[in-house]
């Protein structure tokens, strides 16, 4: 079972370009958290099981843990920890993806980590949730570790653990990676990320 999930995880890399429609999928909400535009697909479970957040990496919105509406739903990781009875939510960060009408470069790690927390208290307390959760942070979101303790703890939660999945760390964001090239600055001023995409198009 969890080699299914990993493997169907990782194969979420190559579908990435499909999500970029500019229209909400079925389930999904776009709200203002702490006046930034944020979008998530929460779905409910057991309410005496902690919720599950899925928290993505650069570049990406949370739409590669639930998928889109052509997509099975069994090659998704929201649908595996729903189906052990799990509530999960998948929040995105804003990026300059269509769905959003906003931009926002001055979002940072703390921004990030408040955004999360906050929004996860709002679901828990909608949902009659327990006060604890438990974070998945995939690939960047890794770095947003400390700033999600720390939100958490202002919204008086209990992270119960943080679940890097293939996560980096902070170093590494800070040194140079050939892998990548060199950033560039677009003029709205968010990073260029196509080599990104490029990279994942060769692992397949």
């Amino acid at each position: 079972m969890r080699i299914k999930i990993v493997f169907l995880f990782c194969s979420l890399l190559f579908v990435h370009n499909v999500f970029s429609f500019n229209k909400l999928y079925e389930g999904e909400k776009l709200v203002d958290i702490n006046k930034i535009q944020t979008l998530y697909k929460f779905i409910s479970g057991d309410a005496n099981k902690p919720l599950i957040i899925f928290v993505p990496g650069a570049a990406h919105l949370a739409r590669i843990s639930y998928g889109c509406p052509t997509c099975k739903e069994n090659d998704f990781l929201s649908y595996w920890l729903h189906k052990k009875g799990y509530s999960f939510l998948g929040v995105s960060y804003p990026t300059d993806n269509e769905v959003y009408t906003k931009i926002y470069p001055s979002f940072n790690i703390k921004d990030w980590g408040k955004q999360v927390a906050t929004l996860a208290r709002s679901l828990i307390d909608q949902n009659h949730l327990p006060t604890h959760a438990v974070v998945l942070g995939w690939s960047m979101s890794g770095n947003m570790e400390e700033s999600i303790q720390e939100s958490f703890s202002n919204e008086h939660l209990i992270l119960d653990a943080f679940i890097g999945l293939s996560a980096v760390h902070p170093l590494h964001s800070i040194l140079p990676n050939p892998e990548f090239g060199p950033d560039k600055i677009l003029p709205n001023y968010l990073l260029e990320r196509k080599s990104l995409a490029e990279l994942f198009l060769k692992l397949f």
